[in-house]
Order: structure tokens, then C-alpha cells, then sequence
């Protein structure tokens, strides 16, 4: 008869006391872990599987190393179980620590300002103990800077003629996890300046005027009040050009003085005036003396009379 002998290997980790070796044992969101574990005896081939689960699935490894990586926060335990080729099992844990980054956000975003303000920007965490960072990027305007802190207030200047911006890209740090960056916008827009042609300018009394208001820059608009000396007509209101009919019912020289505000939304540049004169409508009139003209006699001379005149 054959005899066989069977000689039995117990499956052990090789360090009893410390079955799971783990890179880390806190890290923040979206890093990973790097765990291994090592066994003596047993009969091989030796299976390893990893899981965050106690069941074993879903796995997230196989190998006696392996990279785990956490895209959520929160506490896990890793799960180790080594199979040998008989059968013998052997499971192991460790507990780990994912924690988030800070959630950060800005007052205003995007913001709207005028050349040589401030954007006054806070800006905010989830988490009290963040720290802020950033970067900019500015068209067409000048004042930006990188910088640090929970506010982003820097003076800047747009001297063209269109709008123009300043982006700043926010990092935020909290017990060493990052946040993920924002963009903070900034849009500045220029100072307006305007013109009126004509000015001055020169119309008969039930004429309209035709003053055309200009700027070089984009988008402006335009509001104006009136004073009027010795006319009628005039009206205070807004718009690209001024048309109004002017009276002017006396014997002189009247005049309207536009002043006139151009704006690009809440930004006002400076006034500017227009002036009109108004004069009257000439109606001479014929005045003959008051004696008696005799069929013999010489006719008079008509006085003529022309209003304004002297």
C-alpha cells in the first residue's frame, strides 16, 4: 500500500500585530491610499482581494499591494481576506479617514463695476479655518494682482473704450485639503464721454433742432435736463439725439442750454452742454401817420416796424 503524509501550513500574516500597512491613514477627498499586506505560510498560490465592504464586493483590488482611491469624504474600512491554495482564509481591517475639501464661494460673481472702483469681493468657506489664494488675468483693464485673504478688493481701471474684465481664479486650503478653484469675474466698464454736434447751433423760432450725441466708447446712453430763457418746447429726457420744436413768441433773441449726462449702466461720466439760440420770427408791420390824405394832397410815409429791431 502507498502511504501518503499530509503536512498541514497554517495561513498567517506575517506581522500579526499590524496585518494592513497603509500609506496613510488620513488624506483628503479625491486622494487615494496606497495598503499592502504579506503572509507566511500557507500553501500556494496565494488569492488576495480588497474591499471597503466586509463582504468582499464589491472589490476594489487584488494583489498583496494596492492604490485605493477616495473621491468622497467620510470614515471607510479596508478590508483585506488572503486565501490560500487549501482554503484557508484569513481577513484583516484598517479605518481611514477621507476628509473634504472646503466649499468656497464669492459675494458677488460676477461683478460689475466702473473704472477706478474696487470690487469689494468676500469670499466664503464651508470650512472656518480656510485660507484663500489667487491668480488674475485682466483685458483691458489695469489693477489686478495676485494675492491672498478673504476679500478681493483692488482699484481697477478701464481707460478704453469697451468693457473690459479681470478674472481671478480662487485656491482655497483647509486642513490641508484643497477646495476645488473658482473664477471669480470681474467686468469694468469705462468712464463715458460725449459730445453734441452742432454746438452751439442756431434755429428760427418753430424750428427743431438736430443735435446728435456721440462718445467713443460703447454703449453709452444719454439723459439731459433744460433750461430755457425766452422759449418754449424744450423738455428734459434721454436718448442718442435731441429733437425738439422751440418757440420763441418775443421781440429777442431766446436760448435752451442742454446739459447732457452720458452713462454706460450705473457709471456717469461728465455732464457736458449744448446750446441753442432761438431767434424770432421777423413780422414787420406798416404804420401810416393818422392826418388826412386829400386827393390833392402827398400821400405820407409808412413807418416800418420790425420786431427785435431798432
Amino acid at each position: 500500500p502507498f502511504i501518503i503524509n499530509v503536512t498541514s501550513r497554517t495561513l498567517e500574516y506575517t506581522n500579526p500585530t499590524s496585518q494592513i500597512t497603509l500609506s496613510n491613514t488620513t488624506i483628503c477627498q479625491g486622494q487615494s491610499i496606497t495598503a499592502s499586506t504579506a503572509v507566511t505560510s500557507g500553501t500556494a498560490p496565494i488569492a488576495y482581494n480588497w474591499s471597503l465592504s466586509p463582504s468582499g464586493t464589491p472589490s476594489v483590488g487584488t494583489g498583496a499591494t494596492v492604490t485605493i482611491p477616495f473621491p468622497t469624504a467620510g470614515t471607510f474600512t479596508i478590508y483585506s481576506t488572503v486565501t490560500d491554495a487549501c482554503g484557508n482564509v484569513i481577513n484583516a481591517s484598517r479605518n481611514v479617514t477621507v476628509n473634504p475639501g472646503p466649499t468656497i464661494s464669492a459675494s458677488s460673481n460676477p461683478a460689475t463695476i466702473c473704472s477706478g472702483q474696487s470690487p469689494n469681493i468676500t469670499l466664503t468657506s464651508t470650512s472656518p479655518s480656510t485660507t484663500f489664494s489667487w491668480t488674475q488675468t485682466q483685458v483691458g483693464v489695469t489693477g489686478a494682482s495676485n494675492g491672498t485673504g478673504a476679500s478681493i478688493n483692488q482699484v481697477l481701471t478701464n481707460s478704453g473704450t469697451a468693457n473690459g474684465s479681470a478674472t481671478y481664479v480662487v485656491n482655497a486650503t483647509a486642513n490641508g485639503c484643497a477646495a476645488t478653484p473658482i473664477n471669480v469675474v470681474v467686468n469694468v466698464s469705462p468712464i463715458p464721454t460725449g459730445t453734441a454736434t452742432p454746438n452751439p447751433s442756431t434755429i428760427c423760432s418753430g424750428e427743431t433742432t438736430s443735435i446728435v450725441l456721440n462718445s467713443p466708447q460703447t454703449g453709452v446712453t444719454y439723459t439731459w435736463t433744460q433750461s430755457a430763457t425766452g422759449t418754449t418746447g424744450s423738455a428734459d429726457g434721454n436718448g442718442t439725439s435731441i429733437s425738439q420744436t422751440l418757440i420763441n413768441a418775443g421781440t429777442t433773441t431766446g436760448s435752451v442750454t442742454y446739459t447732457i449726462t452720458p452713462s454706460i449702466g450705473t457709471c456717469l461720466g461728465t455732464s457736458f452742454t449744448s446750446q441753442v439760440t432761438v431767434n424770432p420770427v421777423d413780422n414787420a408791420t406798416f404804420a401810416y401817420p393818422s392826418n388826412m390824405i386829400c386827393n390833392t394832397g402827398t400821400n405820407p410815409t409808412p413807418a416800418l416796424t420790425v420786431p427785435g429791431t431798432v
